[in-house]
């Protein structure tokens, strides 16, 4: 099994860490290491320092130790102390983990520095003095202030604080408190999660209940329906966005609002979407974090231990990416993982780039036939059937994370071939996810992108097999087909990669978004996308494409492991037993004899326009021959 071997080396030495490698398993992560002391650095010399009496922590052990105390004092916190001593220690950490990203991460190496020892009382001062007395000068309280001007005005405050940048929406290592006070450092703007977590926290020392909501893809703010607040799009929770970035008076003017009123407030453009179908707002599923332990994950979650990309090799911090870990596992044990997916996925991802005895610990899923799995796989394992029961299955990610663990084991060693036909399935769930929202460009944008890089993936990890004549360049000019060591392995792949397509496909047909009736909105069912269905399949040979249509189309009675929506693991493929997509749902790919099918059977593999086309209401193709007359 995946990593047994390194596994059960490791594990030998009963207290001892295991070695940490210099790369991670699938050698697209580099990990540094930097020893310069970090009172060089601006970030520390432009801290509030005390020298006689600060504090420093000097190593991680440390570090997690004064973590587990201000949890265990948070969740101990009396009701009388709800709104003081709980959110101080969210601000605290929200900086303490901005600090050390900052720190470790500059694209500059003469800008990195070693995290420890870290000055915990000066950073703990800033945070006092910038931060919690600032919204505290503000005089704002629920008596005096009803709650949405009142997330309206610190909102408002806190985007006037930083630096205003018109990208700030994609701004990296910018998702914290610490941005907030010292972003000038390295010129760096708030991004929409840090500005959403400071803004929740202001309301929370100025004596409100706020809770950080979070998609996928957005954050904002809820809270208990105050009386006046009428349709609350979460039912027994009103909204308030505060994370629209700039400010100019239209800007500042969507801070405090209800989430439903993003679609109705626009008179220029006319929408179809609700809270209910959007992606950006997760179906009106989100993760509502109403613990700080809570909020506490989705911070250290967010932490981005990546330095800069070369050529495709994504360079981190090794130790950022160890503190991240067990901040998250300190989290983990006391339980406030179990009903978010993202968290659990962000410790998962950080035991493979550096594991520990824990993620190589072996468990036993009764689900996948008593087959042992690293209890790595297990946290992305859980992530997804959190998802499908607590948030009706409304997440793309979970897939994703999954699927490129099984992506990357199946790499590494024929007799891991198996599991690439897992990683396409858990990819194309992703897909089904996705084919369930209505599409408009300001919502589902990022989930196109996000389409587009699996089949990037699709085409170049899976389907195809390195060249070694790459001399390090991430593009080449053209991808080897992979020579399948298990014929199955490549016919089984290649259902799941049409239930994949199909699922783009039946997203564009049933989307019914604003503009989108008959007009194509998914890139890579484009003919002349790079890597488009007619690029996909060409990596696989006439033979298989053929078995694949059988399995398909022929052989749907079988069991496939997709439609059972009550047992997400029974469906999973494993060493011993594999699994088909079957009973395509998208118009274009309804029978074996569609255009599509047909042109997927040939020798010569080509697609055009003619087999991509979109059906209209009236049948067929009819309306784009009669625009043609026109």
């Amino acid at each position: 099994s995946f990593k047994k071997a390194a596994a059960m080396s490791s594990s030998s030495a009963s207290a001892a860490l295991p070695t940490y490698p210099s790369t991670k398993s699938n050698s697209r992560v580099v990990l540094e290491d930097c020893s310069v002391h970090p009172n060089r650095s601006f970030h520390w010399q432009k801290l509030p320092h005390q020298q006689s009496s600060d504090r420093l922590v000097e190593n991680r052990i440390d570090l997690i130790e004064c973590f587990r105390r201000d949890i265990a004092a948070c969740t101990s916190a009396t009701e009388a102390d709800a709104c003081s001593t709980p959110v101080e220690v969210l601000v605290k950490w929200s900086c303490i983990s901005g600090y050390c990203e900052a720190l470790s991460t500059h694209k500059d190496e003469a800008r990195r520095f070693n995290i420890f020892p870290i000055p915990i009382d000066a950073i703990g001062r800033l945070v006092q003095n910038e931060f919690v007395d600032w919204i505290k000068n503000f005089d704002i309280s629920p008596s005096k202030n009803s709650h949405r001007d009142a997330a309206k005005t610190i909102a408002n405050s806190v985007w006037k604080k930083v630096i205003s940048k018109p990208s700030a929406r994609d701004e990296l290592h910018a998702n914290s408190l610490y941005v907030c006070l010292r972003g000038d450092v390295d010129k760096k703007s708030l991004d929409c999660f840090g500005a959403a977590v400071v803004t929740i926290s202001g309301l929370q020392i100025s004596g409100y209940t706020s809770y950080l909501t979070l998609s996928e893809d957005h954050a904002y703010e809820s809270h208990p329906k105050e009386d006046g607040e009428e349709n609350p799009s979460l039912g027994e929770y009103a909204t308030c966005e505060v994370a629209i970035p700039g400010n100019t008076k239209a800007q500042q003017q969507k801070r405090g609002k209800e989430i439903s009123e993003t679609f109705t407030s626009n008179v220029h453009r006319q929408s179809n979407l609700t809270p209910q179908s959007s992606w950006l707002y997760m179906a009106a599923n989100p993760v509502i974090c109403k613990s700080i332990p809570m909020i506490l994950a989705a911070v250290i979650g967010n932490i981005n231990c990546q330095i800069e990309k070369r050529q495709g090799i994504s360079v981190s911090s090794r130790q950022l990416y160890m503190i991240k870990r067990d901040l998250l596992w300190a989290l983990y044990d006391e339980g406030y993982l179990k009903q978010f997916p993202f968290a659990l996925a962000e410790l998962g991802d950080c035991e493979e780039n550096v594991s520990s005895c824990r993620g190589l610990e072996w468990v036993t899923l009764e689900e996948l036939g008593n087959e042992e799995i690293l209890f790595n796989e297990k946290l992305f394992i859980d992530s997804i059937l959190v998802s499908r029961k607590v948030y009706a299955n409304k997440q793309i990610y979970p897939f994703c994370y999954l699927g490129h663990y099984h992506k990357d084991a199946g790499r590494e060693s024929s007799q891991e071939e198996y599991r690439l036909v897992e990683a396409v399935r858990l990819y194309c769930l992703a897909a089904q996810v996705a084919s369930g929202y209505v599409y408009e460009v300001g919502d589902s944008l990022q989930l196109v992108k996000t389409l587009t890089k699996i089949a990037e993936l699709l085409a170049e990890d899976i389907l195809s097999s390195d060249d070694d004549d790459r001399n390090g360049n991430e593009k080449i000019a053209k991808l080897v087909p992979r020579q399948w060591t298990c014929r199955d392995n490549a016919v089984a792949t290649g259902t799941w990669l049409l239930g994949f397509f199909d699922s783009c496909l039946l997203w564009e047909e049933r989307s019914g978004g604003e503009n989108t009736e008959g007009k194509r909105f998914v890139e890579i069912l484009s003919p002349s996308h790079k890597h488009g269905v007619s690029r996909l399949f060409s990596l696989l040979d006439q033979g298989v494409r053929e078995d694949i249509l059988c399995r398909v189309y022929e052989c749907s009675s079988e069991q496939n492991g997709t439609d059972d929506e009550e047992d997400f693991l029974r469906g999973a493929v494993t060493e011993t037993e594999l699994q088909y997509f079957s009973s395509p749902r998208s118009t274009r790919l309804a029978s074996r004899s569609s255009p599509l099918a047909t042109a997927l059977r040939k020798k010569k593999l080509s697609i055009c326009e003619m087999e991509l086309t979109m059906p209209s209401a009236e049948g067929g193709r009819r309306r784009r021959k009669k625009a043609r007359i026109d």
